[in-house]
């Protein structure tokens, strides 16, 4: 499809008994000229003779002829085959009028006209520009560069806009939003110690009997069916994801803004992991092919949250609190979830719980350990 990029009009066109010409730049055909009949030229002096009254100034004509190669297509415009029935329709038009009809599209405009007055109604009406007649041949040459120019411009300043934007949505997609504008404003982030979080461990039981099933390309899609639901499920009860670790998804509640909610919001969440994990299961098993089991740990407690490092910017946790929510994921049992006496304590009275008792089990590091499975009332 050809494209306009400026079109000229003068004031007085389509009135009656007036016959000027329409200069339209394209830039796979260079310059095509239409009269209010539909005649097409593209000698510009043919087309000048032919106009009875001769009011199409020739030095319109020349510019635009000498501009058609250098034309940027910027915009979406009418197909040259329709232009002359285009200008058919609009040969009763003022300038004004045709003004008031491309206010819409994409093309601009330059008023042509001998009053100033008219020229500030066209600048009214959006026109991009107005030459005072009689028009000079440097004139419309840079009325047309000047626009050309400030179009790259915004163009270019359109362009860092997007990268910066992309940019910004990457960084956010890394870290947490208000680590990133930390970062930003300050160059660097600190640590900070959070009295109350929730650290939820998920991990593949008997991970190393899958990789021996699948190619490493079908394992990473498997991970990722999951561990991509995990994560917009996360955004859904206001969980941090903090990373993967091959198989093993951990995640921790209230970093890094502090909320006493965290030790629901987290048990929530695992609630919902494991609710999508029987879904997949189902679907799975339903074609024939096995599905992933996993574990589900959980502990809350202290934690020191931030970024070490200077290359490859990573927000991490660290603390016993980590640790323990490890042990809780190791002694669990596939499709429980299994929470430690810290979190128990925390949401023993809310009513869209209930617990399991497991007693006292022995853990790595750590000895005995009282722990709970968690179910939705």
């Amino acid at each position: 499809m050809n494209t306009i990029e400026y079109i000229a009009i003068e004031e007085k066109y389509g009135a009656k008994n007036y016959n000027p010409l329409n200069v339209v730049i394209s830039k796979a055909e260079g310059v095509w000229l239409y009269d209010v009949e539909g005649n097409k030229y593209l000698d510009c002096l043919a087309a000048y003779s032919s106009v009875n009254q001769g009011h199409c100034n020739p030095s319109i004509l020349s510019v635009f002829k000498e501009q058609a190669d250098k034309v940027t297509i910027t915009s979406r415009a009418f197909r040259n085959d329709q232009l002359p029935k285009l200008y058919k329709k609009l040969s009763d038009m003022t300038g004004f009028e045709m003004l008031q009809t491309f206010k819409d599209q994409d093309f601009h405009t330059i008023f042509v006209t001998s009053y100033g007055h008219y020229a500030l109604k066209a600048l009214r009406m959006n026109a991009l520009d107005y030459l005072i007649k009689p028009i000079q041949l440097d004139e419309m040459k840079q009325a047309i560069n000047k626009y050309r120019l400030k179009a790259k411009k915004s163009q270019r300043n359109d362009t860092i806009k997007q990268t910066l934007s992309n940019l910004e949505k990457l960084i956010l997609n890394i870290l947490p939003e208000d680590i990133a504008r930390e970062i930003q404003l300050e160059g660097s982030s600190k640590s900070k110690r959070f009295e109350l979080a929730t650290v939820l461990f998920a991990d593949i039981k008997g991970f190393t009997k899958y990789a021996e099933l699948y190619s490493p390309e079908e394992l990473v899609e498997e991970l990722n069916l999951y561990y991509s639901a995990f994560d917009q499920l996360s955004e859904t009860f206001g969980v941090e994801k903090i990373k993967t670790i091959g198989d093993s998804y951990m995640a921790t509640g209230g970093v890094p803004i502090a909320n006493q909610s965290n030790p629901l919001d987290t048990v929530k969440f695992a609630i919902a992991m494991r609710d999508y994990i029987r879904k997949v299961k189902v679907q799975k098993s339903q074609s024939g092919k096995s599905a992933f089991d996993f574990r589900i740990g959980i502990h809350s407690g202290p934690i020191v949250a931030g970024i070490v490092g200077i290359k490859k910017f990573a927000y991490d946790i660290w603390g016993d609190t980590v640790n323990i929510a490890s042990r809780l994921e190791e002694c669990g049992e596939p499709d429980k979830i299994n929470i430690s006496s810290s979190t128990y304590e925390l949401l023993k009275s809310s009513p869209e719980l209930k617990f399991i008792p497991r007693g006292f089990i022995e853990t790595k590091g750590k000895g005995q350990m009282e722990m709970f499975f968690v179910e939705q009332s």
